[in-house]
């Protein structure tokens, strides 16, 4: 029911990034991992949340065994803010 509200509020609300990474999170644990990459890469130009979605999505592109583009990822990340651990 989760996705449900939550397609709904993105459907209002298309620039919703609360409920895109939401909906990223709740989709990776139902195991929908290509629609939950997709939710996460909605918010990872956000200025408040991009970090986080950018993060979960590394984390994601790993579990589904796509290690290059995780790591990949993760040294842009890394590149742009050395100080954040």
């Amino acid at each position: 029911s989760a996705v449900m509200y939550l397609r709904l509020a993105l459907a209002l609300k298309p620039d919703f990034p609360v409920a895109h990474l939401l909906l990223g999170d709740v989709l990776d644990r139902d195991g929908q991992y290509e629609e939950a990459l997709s939710a996460y890469r909605a918010v990872m130009d956000d200025p408040v949340l991009g970090w986080d979605a950018r993060f979960e999505a590394a984390l994601l592109l790993n579990q589904m065994d796509r290690p290059d583009e995780s790591i990949a990822a993760l040294q842009a990340m890394l590149l742009e803010r050395p100080d954040n651990i």
